[in-house]
């Protein structure tokens, strides 16, 4: 309990204002923040505005921009700012990783000053040098934080790194490509990674024929007596059409052929009409639309089943 002192009917009189203990909590982890931002600022020579009034987002981002990743973590955490907090420090360790990639000397023994600060869970991270340690502390940040059927930071992640034209690490895809492999394709597309978006869209038709169905998350493939599997198709259509519009860079190719009756499901051939066949980096499939894909071309997904190959 907390007891002012106020005017109450022209006369001076007590009042009591209760604070429970979270509330108490959050206000010393806040403060706890601003004391570690001052120091770490003052030792590393870093000139930030650190104020009494500033509040958690604008600590948060104090804390970013000085390396101080994990405490921006737990104070996200604390007073249940939004996602977007967290994404700003995804987004700001995913460009410290990049940048400590082409660091030399004297920047990366400095390196092991801020990672020092980073405990995720208590425990220092590992690595034999500062940029392996950064990039375990990206992804114990990205894999960790990331809610159960939510996709924000490896969104954040993703576009950050292939905005500073680095190729993201297969733990990062991976990832994606279990959670939403559609917002994957459509990330890579929209940064004019068309090649990429292309290769996962590959993927991720076979996987939905049974190639691979565990790495895009899905419960086996199209078999008789399966779960019917959904395609984002208007996602595909579009990257066909870009496809086809940009024939002329390398390693893509894009053609229209007749499929001959050669494949065979639930022990039927199956004679499909004019497909585009894509091909990057020499992995081709076929994308063909189902029978009844005229009518479904402007929803987001198309459902498949075994009958429809």
């Amino acid at each position: 309990m907390l007891f002012r002192s106020e005017k109450v009917g022209g006369r001076q009189g007590p009042s009591m204002e209760v604070v429970e203990l979270k509330d108490i909590e959050r206000e010393l982890v806040l403060t706890q923040a601003r004391l570690k931002l001052v120091k770490f600022s003052a030792s590393c020579e870093l000139s930030l505005p650190v104020t009494p009034g500033l509040s958690p987002a604008e600590t948060v981002a104090l804390l970013t921009s000085a390396s101080l990743y994990w405490d921006a973590v737990t104070l996200c955490q604390t007073f249940s700012l939004p996602v977007t907090s967290l994404n700003l420090v995804t987004e700001g360790l995913a460009a410290r990783c990049v940048k400590l990639g082409s660091a030399r000397g004297a920047e990366l023994e400095r390196a092991w000053t801020w990672l020092a600060e980073n405990r995720p869970g208590g425990a220092e991270v590992s690595g034999d040098s500062p940029v392996e340690a950064a990039w375990q502390l990206l992804e114990h940040l990205v894999a960790g934080q990331e809610e159960r059927g939510a996709t924000s930071l490896h969104r954040a992640a993703t576009t950050r790194l292939v905005s500073l034209s680095c190729a993201p690490p297969p733990w990062l895809l991976a990832g994606y490509k279990k959670r939403d492999p559609a917002e994957l394709i459509r990330v890579l597309h929209s940064l004019g990674h068309i090649e990429a978006a292309g290769e996962v869209g590959v993927e991720y038709v076979r996987a939905a024929m049974g190639l691979g169905s565990e790495y895009f998350g899905l419960e086996g493939g199209l078999v008789a007596g399966a779960r019917a599997a959904w395609l984002p198709w208007t996602v595909l259509d579009r990257l066909l059409l870009e496809l086809g519009e940009h024939t002329e860079l390398a390693g893509v190719i894009v053609s229209r052929m007749p499929m001959g009756a050669g494949r065979r499901s639930c022990g039927q051939s199956v004679t499909p009409p004019i497909a585009m066949v894509v091909s990057v980096h020499g992995a081709s499939t076929a994308c063909q639309p189902p029978p009844f894909s005229c009518q479904g071309r402007d929803r987001k997904s198309t459902r498949l089943n075994s009958s429809h190959l």
